[in-house]
């Protein structure tokens, strides 16, 4: 398999449990939090690892707060960086913003990443591509990236909006499933995400 944009081929995923109170639009705040556990090497854009949104279980929005009561958070890696993010870990939890907090289960579980014919991502961001620019254009800009990493797929499907905040900018996307999809063009979307800010949650695609 190729390897290309500064992502690795050997890559697996970490799955922690996760709990507490977060605020509803976490992504850079959550990204934040985890850097500062990290050592500084892996705060470069070419770092090789990637970080799914928190996926909840059991828990409730309110008040611009989530309160997940029970729910997953992934972060896929070189295989050589596992050590660096299996220490995530602290009693405190990771602090998000001044009043939230996430608190990790101790270890992650790891799963090696299985190529799956057809991939969806919660949230992808394309540069240039915006909510006002409609549906149309977003699946346009994907399969314009697809074709640019040299990606064949069967079809594009374009799904719901979202919108979040990174440092006081208004940053917006949609959901994306793509199909047709080799098993070396599945694993390779897996390692290296779609699109940007893909270590705050987005163009983390799932089987």
């Amino acid at each position: 398999m190729r390897a290309a944009g500064g992502c690795r081929v050997t890559c697996v995923e970490l799955r922690w449990q996760v709990r507490g109170e977060i605020a509803a639009d976490y992504g850079y705040s959550l990204f934040s939090a985890v850097c500062r556990r990290l050592d500084t090497r892996l705060h470069d854009d070419e770092a090789p690892w990637t970080m799914s949104p928190v996926q909840v279980e059991q828990g409730i929005e309110r008040q611009g707060t989530l309160l997940v009561e029970r729910g997953t958070l992934a972060i896929r890696c070189a295989v050589e960086l596992v050590p660096d993010f299996a220490g995530l870990y602290a009693p405190t939890g990771l602090a998000i913003r001044e009043t939230g907090a996430l608190q990790l289960s101790p270890a992650p579980t790891v799963h090696v990443l299985r190529p799956a014919s057809v991939l969806a991502a919660d949230r992808v961001m394309i540069k240039s591509a915006t909510l006002e620019r409609g549906r149309r254009h977003f699946g346009e800009a994907v399969e314009n990236r697809l074709r640019a990493e040299r990606v064949t797929y069967g079809a594009v499907r374009v799904g719901a909006p979202f919108r979040m905040s990174v440092v006081g900018r208004e940053c917006d996307g949609f959901a994306v499933e793509i199909e047709g999809l080799s098993e070396r063009d599945s694993l390779y979307l897996q390692e290296c995400g779609l699109g940007g800010r893909v270590r705050m949650g987005c163009g983390f695609l799932r089987g």
